[in-house]
């Protein structure tokens, strides 16, 4: 894990430790972090394949479809 996803995760559970809401609202809270958090390793490493020159074309289709499944994600359940 990068130190970035570590802080992310440990700032998330400080907060959600720290507030004042019910532990089924915590609960949904973090899963909406956690989901958010895995979407953008998802789409973070997607991007660099993407931008980077040393991959190959087959490297780039699963890329894309990374990206498109985690928009997919969103976009149903929004």
């Amino acid at each position: 894990m990068t130190k970035f996803a570590i802080v992310v995760i440990v700032g998330v559970l400080a907060l959600a430790a720290t507030s004042d809401i019910g532990l089924l609202e915590w609960s949904i809270s973090l899963r909406k972090s956690v989901q958010a958090l895995i979407s953008l390793v998802l789409v973070g490493t997607s991007l660099i394949v993407l931008v980077s020159k040393n991959y190959d074309s087959r490297d780039r289709i699963w890329a894309y479809g990374t990206v498109g499944a985690v928009i997919g994600f969103w976009l149903h359940i929004a």
